[in-house]
């Protein structure tokens, strides 16, 4: 059971990886934080 659950976490890890590589490379960023929206767009 907890080989399962680590497998499971490995996997969801290396999907957030994947997911924040693609991010920057659509902001054009090697590195470093990704834009935040503005407390106006979070509220709608």
């Amino acid at each position: 059971m907890e080989a399962q659950y680590f497998a499971e976490l490995v996997e969801e890890t290396a999907h957030t990886a994947f997911v924040r590589e693609n991010l920057l490379a659509i902001h054009h960023k090697e590195d470093g934080p990704l834009p935040r929206r503005s407390e106006k767009q979070l509220s709608r």
